[in-house]
């Protein structure tokens, strides 16, 4: 019996050293050699020859590779890339050691991160990126040896004491998708230089491996001086010194923000709205600061992370789900029902309220590693989002945003970093008798620091230890040591606040979900309140005015009572599309007699069962529903597409009919067709095309695709005496345009090349396109260090960001309407040189101007005929003149003679 047992375990024993060790196929084929010499090669037949040789040399070759077929399985120096996929959904799923958690990483945010080592059974690789050291399962990963990299890693930058971080998503060339500016960065000279943490930089790549494999800075260039942006490490605990008044101006003056989105389109395929100035921030910025005092997280930061996550308030979530933070706290069934918030206001106050507050602050959440930005080891990054550098863009808004507005925010805090402690005492008195609470395993994290005692900070704490989440800055403070602290940033910025108490009533309304608040908020602040919810009443201001206050104050909301309301034209949605909402109009009935007509924005659209309703002040209208779905008529066309290309590119075939559809539906879906898709269906078209195309251009030697399928005319045609040909005309744009293109470009810092105004006839009548065209451009003087962009003025007055791309001479760019436009461009950490493209139709191949010999045989015999009646009409006049001559004279001979008969008296 006890043979029996011996057995069974020898075989338990067995069984679980196969499971534990990597199986190799037998006619694997491995290679060992070394990245920096790669012509010496040595061949095994087996993995653990292989292996054996390698840990061999892995200490005489400089960069020792071990090879399996085709695929890179260990390494001394090199990166890990993590796999992608088209859509952007695939996340690499790790293990933190630092953190003892697991995470997420998205490689469309971060490609790249220093490899470490494998795992003894060869089933996980370790890796560090952005600060943390981790390992996931090799099928996650892709391994690179550093010699054998044709590309450049992630880097950051020193440039004039500015820190950039340039980051990979892709290592096909060597294009950085991302380039954020830290900020600045003193005694090191400029250049570039590796890192994976942010914080310590290498002017060498092994030696940077040297001290992330040994767990060590021995090697840095900053080895005693750490950077940490003060940004990215500033708590949501803190406070803006900038009004909403402040906000408001640089938001509706500075960015030209005039309206909230009306319709959506995404051509430039960059998850904002291509109309420029218009934003679903447009009278909502007031909530940022509302929800800053009563939850305390403070209003920059809170719009600096919408602005990462909502494109400056214009993307699709920000526009159907009315989400400005790409998340999700409901407060009522029909919220979660429909899945989105039902006004703008109620996703700043969620953010605020349950991630802030009740999460990414709450020492009790396993979401808490402090409440400022971070990285991927401390920080709301850590939990907070795939990207593995959203703490840095975060960081980069709120930054880019204080510098426009004046820098009252830069630097206004003290911040004590703590590099590495196993645990944390925060206590309740400055002798530190009481524990308040206590932080375990606590990397890279971050204090305020309010005032300095003997031995003692005071610092204001994330935690609320309130039910509500509701915060209070004056009474938020608790006590660490000294000694805790490693690093002081802005040392001499300890200091404290001043608050004062403020009351307000609703007057039977709601004020943030109460019938009444009262919260603290700086001395000297206005109230931020930004609005007040009565049903049937349009709420119109408090009954004081409002000014900085000094002292202790109480205010009641005021409304304006609605009699009723009626859509001012006819409104129809579908559940399931894009809503258009231009020229939807509302008309308010006031039971004082007065009157207004306003737009009707998206968060006024309601979905209740299988209701859509426009709400306004919790007044109902319904709306009429939709009976065909623009995305059934996606799917088709899309299909369509696909299978003319196909054929088109195979063996130069398509279906006539499929092509009548494309034409017909292109622009009555939201689908977003690619350079090669509208080049393509363009030739196919020009095939069949019964008009000729002319362009008259000496600026830019222009090109153009989309003709054949785009082209409309606006009325009949009337001078149709040859082919009909269509004309396009470049010239320069007007100055009322220039300037209106002037005034928005620059908002957004970019450079101005130059504004043409493009329009086009048909026989020399107004034509117009009604899809998507491509235009080329030759630039003089292109420069391969700039990102170009165009801007296009459209017929709303609006400005639309134009899909653009470049090549080593020209800029191409995509519009479904002309017009006048500006070639604009900004400094970029790439360097584009890229093969040109041509489209099909140019200056070289247009077709010969018959109409114009036409014209000018018209303009000849105009000319003649004019020529002859003149003629005519000098000899007639002569004649005329001629005759009434001689009957003067003759009239004159007559009166003579009668004078002459008269008798003498």
């Amino acid at each position: 019996m006890k043979s029996k047992k011996k057995i069974f375990l020898v075989l338990l024993v067995i069984l679980f050293l196969f499971q534990s060790v990597e199986v190799h196929a037998l006619d694997d084929v491995y290679e060992v050699y070394d990245a920096s010499s790669p012509e010496v090669k040595e061949n095994f037949d087996n993995f653990n020859s292989a292996l054996y040789f390698y840990n061999q040399v892995s200490g005489e070759y400089k960069n020792a590779v071990l090879k399996e077929n085709e695929n890179v399985i260990d390494m001394e120096y090199g990166i890990v890339e993590f796999k992608t996929n088209e859509g952007c959904t695939l996340e690499t799923t790790y293990f933190s050691n630092y953190r003892n958690y697991e995470g997420s990483i998205n490689g469309c945010y971060g490609i790249d991160g220093a490899y470490i080592a494998r795992s003894s059974d060869f089933n996980n690789v370790y890796f560090y990126i952005s600060g943390d050291y981790a390992y996931t399962n090799k099928e996650n990963v892709i391994l690179h040896p550093f010699e054998e990299l044709n590309v450049s890693t992630s880097k950051y930058e020193i440039h004039k004491s500015q820190l950039s971080h340039n980051i990979k998503t892709q290592l096909q060339n060597d294009f950085y998708s991302y380039s954020i500016n830290l900020g600045e960065i003193k005694n090191i000279k400029d250049g570039e230089y590796y890192s994976y943490d942010g914080h310590y930089f290498y002017d060498d790549f092994y030696s940077m491996i040297d001290d992330y494999q040994n767990n060590k800075n021995d090697y840095p260039i900053n080895i005693d001086n750490p950077y940490y942006n003060y940004y990215q490490y500033l708590s949501h605990r803190s406070l803006s010194n900038y009004s909403y008044q402040e906000i408001e101006n640089y938001f509706y003056n500075e960015l030209c923000i005039n309206n909230k989105l009306n319709s959506y389109n995404d051509h430039s395929k960059d998850n904002a709205n291509d109309i420029v100035n218009r934003s679903q921030y447009y009278n909502e910025l007031k909530s940022f600061f509302e929800y800053q005092y009563l939850y305390g997280s403070n209003a920059l930061m809170m719009l600096s992370e919408s602005i990462n996550e909502s494109s400056y308030g214009k993307s699709l979530s920000s526009y159907m789900h009315n989400n400005l933070f790409a998340h999700f706290a409901y407060e009522s069934d029909n919220e979660r029902n429909n899945s989105r918030y039902n006004l703008l206001e109620s996703s700043i106050y969620s953010h605020a309220k349950y991630y802030i507050s009740g999460s990414y602050s709450n020492h009790r959440k396993p979401s808490y590693y402090g409440s400022f930005f971070g990285n991927k080891v401390s920080g709301m990054n850590v939990m907070y989002s795939s990207d593995p550098y959203w703490g840095e863009k975060a960081a980069y808004n709120y930054s880019r945003l204080d510098k426009t507005l004046g820098e009252k925010d830069k630097n206004n805090y003290c911040l004590g970093i703590i590099n590495k402690s196993n645990r944390l005492n925060i206590y309740k008195d400055k002798e530190l008798k009481h524990l308040l609470y206590q932080l375990n395993n606590v990397n890279n994290y971050s204090f305020i620091i309010l005032k300095q005692l003997e031995d003692v900070y005071m610092v204001q704490i994330d935690p609320s230890f309130n039910s509500d989440n509701l915060y209070d800055f004056e009474k938020s403070v608790a006590y660490i040591y000294k000694d805790n602290i490693d690093y002081l940033i802005n040392e001499d910025k300890v200091n404290e606040y001043e608050f004062v108490s403020v009351e307000v009533d609703g007057a039977g309304g709601l004020i943030a979900g109460q019938e009444k608040i009262e919260f603290k908020i700086k001395k000297g602040d206005i109230l931020p309140i930004n609005s007040a919810r009565k049903e049937g009443y349009r709420f119109i201001g408090f009954n004081k005015e409002l000014v900085p206050l000094e002292n202790d104050e109480n205010y009641i909301a005021q409304y304006q009572k609605i009699n009723k309301i009626e859509l001012s034209n006819k409104l129809n949605l579908n559940k399931n599309d894009i809503y258009d909402l231009r020229n939807a109009k509302l008309k308010v009935f006031y039971e004082d007699g007065e009157t207004e007509t306003i737009d009707i924005d998206s968060q006024m659209i309601e979905f209740d069962d299988n209701e859509i309703n426009v709400v306004y002040c919790g007044l109902k209208l319904p709306v009429a529903i939709k009976e065909t779905s623009p995305n059934n008529i996606q799917e088709e066309l899309i299909s369509k597409i696909n299978k003319n290309i196909e054929s088109y590119s195979s063996n130069k075939t398509f279906n006539k009919d499929d092509l009548s559809f494309i034409k017909e539906n292109i622009t009555k879906t939201n689908y977003l067709p690619s350079f090669k898709e509208v080049r393509l269906l363009d030739e196919m078209l020009l095939k069949d095309f019964d008009k000729k195309i002319f362009i008259d251009d000496e600026l830019y030697n222009l090109s153009i695709s989309g003709i054949g399928l785009s082209a409309k005319q606006n009325h009949s045609i009337l001078f149709n005496l040859l082919n009909n040909t269509y004309y396009i005309k470049v010239k320069k744009a007007s100055k009322s345009s220039y300037d209106r293109l002037q005034e928005v470009a620059s908002a957004y810092n970019f450079d101005i090349v130059d504004a043409i105004n493009i329009n086009m006839s048909l026989n020399y009548q107004d034509a117009f396109i009604d899809g998507p065209v491509i235009i080329q451009l030759n630039i003089d003087d292109l420069k391969t260090d700039k990102v170009y962009s165009v801007y296009h003025l459209n017929n709303e007055g609006d400005v639309v960001k134009c899909r653009t791309t470049q090549t080593n001479n020209y800029i191409q760019f995509m519009t479904e309407e002309l017009g006048d436009f500006m070639i604009l461009n900004l400094d970029s950490a790439n360097n584009y040189v890229i093969d040109d493209s041509q489209e099909n139709i140019s200056i070289d191949n247009d077709y010969f101007d018959n109409h114009g010999i036409v014209r000018s045989v018209l303009v000849f015999a105009l000319i003649s005929l004019l020529g002859f009646i003149m003629i005519i009409s000098y000899y007639l006049i002569g004649y005329k003149k001629e005759r009434l001559w001689k009957d003067y004279i003759k009239s004159l001979h007559q009166k003579v003679i009668v004078q002459e008969e008269k008798p003498k008296s």
